[in-house]
Parts: C-alpha cells; structure tokens; sequence
C-alpha cells in the first residue's frame, strides 16, 4: 500500500550560481542543514523500503500506461484501473503468502 509522504529539504546554498553544478560541490561547500536533512530523509526512505513489497513488472507496466493516459487524455480507463488493481492485490498475495512462509519456517 502506498503512503504518499512530505519532506522538505532546504536549499543546498544560498549563492544560486552554484545550483548548476551541485552535483560537483565539496561538502564544504553545502549549507550543514542541507547536508541533514539529506541524511536524515535518506533514513527515512530507507526506513520505509523496509515495509515495502516487490511489485511484478508487469503490474509496473500498467501503472505507467494507466497515469500516462491520465496525463494525455485527463480519464481513466475502467480497464486499466482494474489491472493495476488486480495486479496491485496479486502482489499484496504473494508479501501475504511469501510472510506466512517465513514465519512457519523461521
């Protein structure tokens, strides 16, 4: 099941001139808040792939084509919403059975 979360990350610097090539600034040169609030929303997005279950690909696949045609055409399909939520359900099965394993073997 899907939670949509809110995180706010401060700026990396205040001079916008190094927005264009922050991939390549020093530590040093990264406000220390936003050098926190990175690592503290790393933990958290790692925290949270810890409850997260495996989707199939193909149920992947209808979920992209179903937001896709959203997008383009502002409807959904009945057709592909049932898909995505058949798949969606398929997937909560399997996490359900894959867990009941687990715990009857250890």
């Amino acid at each position: 099941d899907f939670r949509h979360m809110l995180r706010e990350v401060p700026v990396v610097a205040y001079d916008t001139r190094k927005f264009s090539h922050i991939e390549s600034l020093t530590d040093a040169e990264i406000l220390p808040e936003y050098l926190t609030s990175v690592r503290d929303l790393r933990g958290v997005v790692l925290q949270e792939l810890g409850r997260a279950r495996p989707l199939h690909a193909s149920g992947i696949v209808a979920m992209l084509r179903m937001y896709a045609e959203l997008v383009r055409t502002s409807e959904f399909s009945s057709k592909l919403v049932l898909e995505v939520f058949e798949e969606s359900e398929l997937g909560a099965l399997c996490a359900g059975y894959s867990k009941a394993i687990t715990d009857i073997v250890g």
